[in-house]
């Protein structure tokens, strides 16, 4: 066993790190998929009573739930249809001589949710919270991020890729030849992309993607089609004035990389991506054979059973709806009440040390605690859900339906809905995830900390557990959310949620610093199998972990609670077993530490740990106290 002064998450998590083995069908497992792994368990077996006719829920848009988690179930049917449902979506692609063609094509392909040559979404306005803002981003690459192609397995994947996909279009009725010619030039095409798209670095700066740029000046920069036009069309007639350009060097150089000379490539990485995008919703030989190229980039041996794959999918297009019953059904009031009381417990900890920083200043710290008091919470399930659900009514099970006609429609309904409802302001009573989602969230737009009932378990709450232990799993996952409002992109936003400097200039310069001691104090830390921490990518959670666990810590000491229960568990929570090549891909895009860095670095910067356990010089948990960094 790990001795606590060396390794103190090996010393806490030793015996579940050495029973626990990762499951076939899952690349890692950790606390969060282990509940999660319950709640699948349990909703799946409550869907099959409800399939069944033994139970009934006495909801419509449920109903209809089920109905289309029947027809995704249906795997006779989905076999027997074999690629035949997704041939029409390839032949379109086929028919494309030129990108007049595909411009022609584009607005309908928006209104489907189709893969394209860059993507639109409808969010919040960063700069007017209230209303919504048209967003134009660039497309995703092959590989997970830009600094996956330096690396020494980038030949493997990529062959892998091309080989998956020649794989699939055979099974689709492609000759082997055509198909692995596609294959060659999509991956000819995803090569222009990589100069020009942002790293996963880039893009977790959110407030650095506001780039607004007036429709007229967006659709002169973009050659191959008319964008005005299309506008107008998506919105009737009343398009938007600007244009929220999140990737301005993609677009910088979109004409260099739409070209006639490039427009086979671009037509077989249409086709690749559309086939990739969609083989999950096929036949089970489909799924089988997109599956190689998953199991080359992440070293998951095994696809889940259809049934996993199904309830993940279809309770994914309704977490909504799955979600509200879930939280009706197996969400108490007392858990509510408890974690009310809680919160109240963080954010009045939080106003003290917001009005006795030794950094700022009472002008910026009156502005933070303004922000602070405004934060909504939302727990357990949401009053509301999204009404395309009303609209929604699947071909059902017993008509022969097929998985992809469904989906395809629900995506069409959603965003159909997106557009009608630009104009309107931002429904803030709607949720991002599901409550049966073991997860939890701020948003900056919305001011708002959101905990769905699912994450409210073992061992981040528990009756049964001490206070001190619920401070050091739930406690601390809310003053992260919390903190999340003072990260590095939350601090550049106000507490209506928009992009507003609230700081004096000598405060933010403060902050500035301490944000890069932060970068510093993770940037490479080394975790499993050698690799090392992103320092600049994972800041904004790594400020938000340690704005946690101090939180929780001050509350925990003042109250006289036992701070090696709150230590422990905050390890615990994190305990985490990857796959080498899962975490290589997580190391290089996920902007949360490694759960071993999360376990460790942030008990060696915080004070009272070390008074705790007697960590000393010379111990590997120790760091010095010139090297800690102390932000919120």
């Amino acid at each position: 066993m790990s001795n606590l002064k060396n390794d103190f998450y090996e010393y806490v998590n030793h015996d579940w790190l050495e029973k626990t083995e990762i499951p076939a069908d899952k690349p890692v497992i950790a606390a969060f998929s282990q509940i999660d792994e319950d709640v699948e368990k349990l909703l799946i077996e409550d869907l099959r009573q409800f399939a069944a006719g033994e139970k009934v829920y006495e909801d419509e848009n449920f109903k209809k739930f089920i109905q289309y988690y029947q027809v995704a179930l249906n795997v006779e049917e989905r076999n027997r249809l074999g690629a035949t449902p997704i041939k029409g979506l390839l032949d379109e692609v086929e028919a494309l001589n030129d990108f007049a063609d595909y411009a022609a094509k584009f607005l309908a392909d928006q209104y489907r949710g189709l893969p394209g040559s860059f993507s639109f979404s409808i969010e919040s306005d960063l700069k007017d919270s209230e209303h919504y803002a048209f967003y134009a981003s660039a497309p995703g690459l092959i590989l997970p991020d830009v600094t996956s192609y330096q690396e020494d397995n980038a030949a493997d994947l990529l062959a892998s890729y091309a080989d998956t996909a020649a794989k699939l279009l055979v099974k689709a009725g492609y000759e082997k030849d055509a198909a692995e010619t596609h294959a060659q030039n999509a991956i000819k095409f995803d090569e222009l992309l990589v100069p020009v798209v942002k790293t996963a670095e880039e893009q977790q700066d959110y407030v650095g993607a506001y780039n607004p740029v007036d429709v007229e000046t967006f659709d002169s920069s973009v050659d191959f089609i008319d964008l005005k036009d299309t506008f107008n069309e998506l919105f009737d007639g009343k398009a938007p004035e600007h244009v929220i350009v999140t990737d301005p060097r993609f677009f910088d150089n979109v004409n260099d990389i739409y070209t006639a000379e490039n427009f086979e490539s671009f037509k077989s990485w249409i086709l690749i991506r559309t086939i990739f995008r969609f083989s999950g919703l096929l036949d089970l030989e489909t799924r089988d054979i997109a599956f190689e190229f998953t199991k080359k980039l992440t070293g998951q041996p095994e696809l889940p059973t259809i049934e996993k794959s199904v309830f993940r999918q279809a309770t994914g297009a309704f977490a909504d709806i799955v979600g509200l019953y879930y939280g009706k059904t197996y969400f108490g009031e007392a858990a509510k009440k408890d974690v009310l009381e809680m919160i109240e417990l963080v954010v009045a900890m939080y106003k003290e040390r917001l009005l006795t920083s030794e950094w700022m200043t009472p002008e910026t710290a009156a502005k933070a605690v303004e922000k602070l008091e405004g934060i909504k919470p939302y727990i357990g399930f949401p009053d509301k859900t999204n009404p395309i659900f009303d609209q929604f009514e699947a071909a059902g099970y017993d008509q022969n339906a097929n998985y992809l006609t469904n989906y395809l429609y629900l995506t069409e309904l959603e965003i159909a809905h997106r557009l009608s409802v630009f104009q309107d302001k931002v429904d803030r009573e709607l949720w991002f995830m599901g409550a049966h989602q073991v997860n939890a969230y701020y948003s900056p737009v919305d001011n708002i900390i959101c905990f769905p009932a699912a994450i409210l378990q073992y061992p981040f709450y528990s009756y049964e557990e001490s206070r001190a232990a619920n401070l050091g799993g739930i406690g601390a996952v809310i003053a992260h959310e919390i903190t999340h409002a003072f990260d590095s992109n939350g601090a550049k936003i106000d507490l209506h949620g928009n992009i507003n400097n609230w700081w004096t200039d000598e405060d933010f310069a403060n902050f500035e610093e301490r944000v890069k001691q932060m970068e510093d104090l993770f940037e490479g830390v080394e975790v499993d199998f050698g690799l090392k921490v992103n320092g600049k990518l994972t800041v904004s959670e790594n400020i938000a972990d340690h704005g946690g666990l101090t939180c929780v810590t001050k509350i925990a000491t003042r109250d006289g609670l036992d701070l090696h229960d709150l230590f422990e568990n905050w390890a615990r929570v994190w305990r985490n077993k990857p796959r080498e090549e899962f975490l290589k891909v997580r190391v290089a895009t996920d902007v949360h530490s490694p759960a071993k860095a999360r376990g460790n670095r942030q008990l060696s910067n915080t004070d009272e740990f070390y008074e705790v356990y007697d960590i000393k010089e010379g111990d590997a948990m120790y760091l010095a106290p010139e090297d800690r960094v102390y932000i919120w």
